[in-house]
């Protein structure tokens, strides 16, 4: 298959709490997921997939070359009598839950399931939390997401989509730095994905990045290596190594080891990193700007100032092209930029690197 996976959870940032596109509204017609792939053999695997279990909304957002697969590639509702009829002959008389046969749709093969009642509900839970959350509505978010859950429970105790609302709920917790309530959650996605799908599937990966973060954030080291050290190796046999969610599994490695002053072993982490991102978005994508910083905070505890005062030039070049960007944040690294072009220490870190994204 084509498309590559992408993790749900990577950081505090990015814990599948993303405001929904637009609300799920109700109308008369058909609510459905598409999936579409390039050839039979893609087509193939996909249905063998959805016999073993995998979800249909996370193969859509691996696999699927459709302009839906961010949403899992969910459409609708739509009446029958307003769809192309390639989409209606797949859908009419198909029972809601169940996928259609592989259909061929300009010049790809689509894989079409309605949703069911349950699905449609849990569905709804899930994006009346997220919506929540978007507003600061934490009370409302944590009730309705955690309404998801039970909805999903319903759906079975090993479905996967039970794993992925209580990831959502995991991440709502660590924003709220509830980490034990996050942490609790986090340990039930594991057992539920490593039987559904085994250890070696990237969603058992994932997940063990999620909880390493946890143990980060709680200080719990030599716990949080063990994790990153078992979700890299998950990872680099399963996507490769030069796949993105590598990347980022390393930069996490890599502030772990930061986090302990271990420069030394932070350093050639971060460069690793950097180059797998920079395969995949450029060398100038101010998303790398992050990572640079920490690269040349690195080299410079290291007393290594050229590459260094290298590192928080190219940052700076490339936060330059943003827009908004906060200001006490560039001085921060100007500041630091400083110090390594006289050969002097880094100095004391303040609190404005905390608002700078990393990859």
């Amino acid at each position: 298959m084509t498309r590559p996976s992408s993790l749900r959870i990577l950081c505090a940032a990015a814990l599948c709490l993303a405001a929904p596109a637009a609300a799920l509204t109700q109308s008369e017609g058909i609510r459905f997921r598409v999936i579409a792939v390039p050839t039979e053999d893609d087509a193939a695997l996909l249905l063998e997939q959805l016999a073993g279990g995998i979800p249909f909304d996370e193969l859509a957002r691996q696999f699927s070359m459709d302009a839906t697969a961010e949403a899992g590639g969910l459409m609708g509702p739509i009446p029958l009598a307003d769809m192309r009829p390639e989409f209606r002959g797949a859908l009419q008389g198909l029972p809601p839950g169940e996928t259609s046969p592989p259909v061929p749709v300009d010049g790809a093969l689509m894989l079409f399931r309605r949703t069911d009642p349950q699905e449609e509900r849990w569905m709804r839970l899930r994006m009346d939390g997220l919506d929540a959350f978007a507003r600061e509505d934490y009370e409302a978010a944590e009730t309705s997401l955690r309404d998801a859950v039970e909805a999903a429970e319903q759906l079975g105790a090993a479905d996967l989509r039970l794993a992925q609302s209580l990831t959502t709920l995991a991440g709502f917790y660590q924003t709220q730095a509830r980490f034990a309530d996050s942490l609790a959650m986090l340990e039930r996605v594991l057992e539920i994905q490593t039987a559904a799908v085994g250890e070696d599937h990237p969603f058992v990966g994932e997940t063990l990045n999620n909880l390493a973060e946890i143990h980060r954030f709680e200080a719990r080291f030599n716990d949080a290596e063990t994790l990153y050290l078992r979700s890299l190796a998950n990872l680099e046999r399963s996507l490769g190594r030069e796949h993105p969610n590598v990347g980022v599994i390393l930069n996490n490695l890599a502030m772990l080891y930061q986090d302990q002053n271990q420069h030394a072993r932070s350093q050639p982490l971060f460069l690793q990193s950097l180059g797998i991102m920079e395969a995949l978005v450029g060398p100038d994508d101010p998303s790398l700007a992050g990572t640079l910083v920490n690269l040349g905070r690195a080299y410079h505890a290291q007393s290594n100032y050229t590459q260094a005062a290298r590192a928080y030039r190219r940052a700076l070049a490339m936060l330059d092209r943003v827009e908004g960007v906060d200001e006490a944040t560039v001085q921060e690294i100007r500041r630091y930029l400083t110090a390594a072009s006289r050969d002097l220490p880094m100095p004391e870190q303040t609190d404005a690197l905390s608002t700078l994204p990393l990859q």
